[in-house]
């Protein structure tokens, strides 16, 4: 059987619509694209780990930020819109990597914790995917989604318990914070809350934050695609061929258009709540060293999607590069075979 090459231009290298090879090292590449993740991964964990370790929180402190808190809610109009704030009282981890992950699997949860549970149990049950899982009339898919429903609470309630983050939570219009590490994160969340209420373009703003969910499809298709980036285009291809190279060559690009509505929101957040923050302060209502600690919490937040962004980028482009890599060298192996 006579078999027809397009011959890549950069490297003569047999391009991959060849009958005989087969689509090679996606899965190696995709690995690679997580490892190359891990000292990002680090430097965030060392950063929370710094951030944990210099602010610590006086009980006083506490005490000025939940009257700033009340007043904010007030100020800002989120009150009337029925955004509140809830604190989850926060414990130590304990035991090393083993003790975190034993911790984070059964966290030490409360009675106090209650509320902070009910939340998260609802706004993960509003979920479309999941809402219809657990209103299924199979009994065994309902359970399938109460687990997972049970497991987000664990995870999720486990994060703000051993104070490693807050958010905002769009389906129940409720901010969440730890008790003590990320205190001053409130003002950051609020900002959330007040691009998520708004009617104009910062509303806008927050829902395109869904678009960050088109990140991994990219890193998807760009694997599954057999074709390497230096093969050369055929007028002939059909057009979900052309899509798929075109999402391939230009992944990073649209790894980091998915990415920036986020990092942007993220940052409006941070500056509009730093701004309440502000205005707190001027009015005598918040310290300058709590107001410099919202600042610096802020800086910390904004920093870590930034560099997130970054990597995503450069993961995904090392993950391309390795999976070419790997397809050329089997489609030389089996035009000479």
């Amino acid at each position: 059987m006579a078999v027809k090459f397009n011959i890549a231009k950069s490297n003569n290298i047999p391009a991959s619509n060849t009958s005989d090879s087969k689509n090679k090292g996606a899965v190696r590449a995709y690995a690679a694209s997580k490892l190359f993740r891990a000292p990002t991964m680090m430097l965030s964990a060392a950063g929370l780990y710094a951030f944990k370790k210099f602010n610590d929180y006086k009980p006083n402190d506490t005490v000025e930020l939940n009257g700033a808190i009340d007043e904010a809610l007030k100020q800002t109009g989120l009150y009337d819109k029925g955004v509140r704030v809830l604190q989850m009282e926060e414990k130590s981890l304990e035991g090393g990597i083993s003790g975190v992950i034993k911790s984070l699997k059964n966290p030490p949860f409360t009675a106090k914790d209650k509320p902070v549970l009910d939340i998260i149990k609802n706004n993960v049950g509003k979920c479309g995917p999941v809402k219809r899982i657990l209103n299924s009339q199979n009994k065994t898919i309902a359970n399938v989604g109460k687990n997972f429903v049970d497991f987000s609470v664990n995870t999720l309630g486990g994060i703000f318990k051993f104070g490693l983050n807050a958010c905002y939570m769009q389906g129940e219009n409720k901010v969440i914070i730890p008790d003590k590490t990320f205190q001053t994160s409130v003002f950051h969340e609020m900002g959330h809350a007040m691009n998520f209420n708004d009617k104009g373009i910062f509303k806008k703003l927050s829902k395109s934050r869904a678009l960050g969910k088109l990140a991994p499809l990219v890193l998807l298709v760009s694997l599954l695609n057999k074709r390497k980036t230096t093969d050369e285009i055929s007028s002939n291809d059909s057009k979900v061929q052309k899509g798929a190279d075109f999402i391939k060559r230009n992944a990073g690009k649209l790894t980091a258009l998915a990415l920036l509505p986020k990092l942007l929101e993220e940052g409006v957040a941070s500056l509009r709540g730093g701004k309440v923050a502000k205005g707190l302060m001027e009015d005598g209502k918040l310290s300058k060293e709590l107001l410099s600690k919202v600042k610096r919490i802020n800086a910390y937040g904004f920093s870590t999607y930034l560099i997130g962004m970054f990597a995503s980028v450069a993961a995904i482009k090392t993950a391309i590069h390795i999976k070419d890599k790997i397809q050329a060298k089997d489609e030389l192996k089996t035009t000479q075979g």
